[in-house]
């Protein structure tokens, strides 16, 4: 019951949250329609929605820990509801931005070349054309709701182990993290792996990145199977970093 509790508390501010995001994602599309009708639309483009919701669940992952988890906790509800609430929320949220990004891609097929407009930014067509091609538009649209899902769900559960860490930390902790991770990523690993490897574990990495997803078998199944997989070790991990988190005042 605690749990239900939790979910229909944190799933609050998700759902809300989603909800202006695609207010937005509708008002730019009615907005480009609006220019194509008056300028003509020669240059009227729009790209990137599945990068935009993907991030989007990234912040809502980084962002709704502290509060939720200090006044649950307060309230009775044990750690494992807390995050059990959580990560229903992120999985109810990663649905309905996968199924409200599948249905807007098919309307921007819609309403391309219509004075000129060019809609654009799914991501799914670009790593895996043969098999979308070849798919029925049943099993294409089921597909994408399902590879949107685990893929938005992935980035809310790194944003949450992000957060806990984030809360775990004191001053100087949070300092180190958040300067020393960004660099390590960016500068410290890349001129290490140059200079020592040749830039080898980089590929090496990119590829197992490619077979891992199935793009490149252009299989998107292999994907799903390793996306699942990795949501299972990134609940186990934030289980692990919640058990001993406390309240701070």
């Amino acid at each position: 019951m605690r749990t239900k509790k939790s979910f229909k508390y944190q799933f609050q501010e998700v759902w809300q949250s989603i909800g202006i995001l695609y207010l937005v994602q509708v008002g730019m599309r009615l907005l480009a329609l609006f220019l194509a009708s008056k300028v003509g639309g020669e240059h009227v483009t729009m790209t990137g929605m599945n990068v935009m919701s993907a991030m989007f669940m990234l912040i809502i992952g980084m962002c709704t820990f502290t509060e939720s988890f200090q006044f649950l906790l307060q309230n009775g509800v044990s750690r494992k509801q807390v995050l059990a609430g959580k990560l229903l929320g992120f999985a109810a949220g990663a649905g309905m931005c996968g199924v409200a990004d599948t249905l807007l891609g098919i309307v921007d097929q819609k309403l391309n070349g219509w004075g000129k407009i060019q809609f654009g930014g799914e991501l799914l067509p670009l790593f895996y054309p043969e098999f979308l091609d070849r798919a029925s538009f049943v099993v294409r649209v089921i597909v994408t709701v399902a590879l949107l899902f685990v893929v938005y769900a992935l980035f809310a559960g790194v944003g949450c182990i992000v957060s806990i860490i984030w809360y775990r930390l004191n001053k100087v902790g949070r300092l180190v993290f958040a300067f020393g991770v960004p660099a390590v990523l960016w500068f410290v690993y890349p001129i290490t792996d140059y200079f020592l490897f040749g830039g080898k574990s980089m590929i090496a990495i990119m590829n197992a990145v490619m077979k891992l997803s199935g793009i490149a078998q252009g299989n998107p199944f292999y994907g799903l199977v390793s996306g699942a997989v990795m949501l299972i070790l990134l609940a186990g991990l934030s289980a692990l970093l919640i058990r001993k988190t406390v309240v701070k005042i």
